[in-house]
C-alpha cells in the first residue's frame, strides 16, 4: 500500500501535541505501508530531523512555508473571502512536488494532518485517491476561542477566521473518505 501523507508541520522532533500525533502516525503507517511524506516547515529542518524521518519514508519533501510571502498569501486570501489559513498554507512548491509525485506513484490513500493542508488532496492529480483528513483539535474552534479572549480588532479577525475555517472544515466531510479528530473524551 502506498500512502501520501501531507503534514502542516515537520513531525519531528515529537515535542508538542500536533508533532507527537503526526510522528506517531507516521511510525505506525510506515510499519504497514510505503509512506511518502510531504511536510511544510516554518524553519529549515536539521540533518538529524531529516535522517530520522527518512527511516519511515519511501520519499520525503520538506517545503518551506516562506516568511513574508506566507503572510502576504494569508492577507490576500482573507481579502477575497477565504481564510487566512488557506492562503498561508497554499505553497506553490508543495503543489508542484505533489503533482510530480502523483504522476510517478499511484497512491492508494492520501492523508492530511490538518485542515490547513487538506486542500492539497483536492488537486486534479489526487482527486481520485481516497482521502483522510485529521482535523486534530479543530482549528476553527481555536480561532473562535481566541476571539473570546481578545479585544478588537483582533477579536473580530479571529472570529472571522474561525467562522470561515469552520465552513471549510465542514466541506471536508463531503469529499474525504474519513475525518478524524481529537476530543477531550
Amino acid at each position: 500500500m502506498k500512502v501520501l501523507f501531507v503534514t502542516h508541520r515537520v513531525p519531528y522532533p515529537p515535542d508538542k501535541g500536533d508533532r507527537i500525533r503526526t510522528y506517531n502516525l507516521l511510525k505506525f503507517l510506515s510499519e504497514r505501508a510505503e509512506v511518502h511524506l510531504a511536510s511544510l516547515a516554518d524553519e529549515p529542518a536539521s540533518e538529524e530531523t531529516l535522517a530520522c524521518l527518512r527511516r519511515y519514508c519511501a520519499r520525503l519533501a520538506v517545503v518551506p512555508l516562506g516568511g513574508m510571502t506566507r503572510w502576504a498569501r494569508a492577507l490576500c486570501s482573507l481579502a477575497v473571502g477565504r481564510t487566512a489559513t488557506e492562503g498561508a498554507f497554499n505553497v506553490p512548491q508543495l503543489h508542484r512536488t505533489l503533482r510530480h509525485w502523483a504522476q510517478e506513484t499511484r497512491f492508494d490513500v492520501s492523508l492530511a494532518s490538518a485542515s490547513s493542508v487538506a486542500p492539497y488532496l483536492r488537486s486534479a492529480e489526487l482527486r481520485d485517491v481516497p482521502a483522510v483528513v485529521d482535523l486534530v483539535d479543530v482549528d476553527s474552534q481555536k480561532w473562535l476561542d481566541y476571539s473570546k479572549a481578545s479585544r478588537r480588532p483582533r477579536a473580530w479577525l479571529y472570529r472571522l477566521e474561525g467562522r470561515r475555517l469552520r465552513c471549510l472544515e465542514q466541506t471536508v466531510t463531503g469529499w474525504a473518505r474519513a475525518v478524524t479528530l481529537a476530543a477531550e473524551a
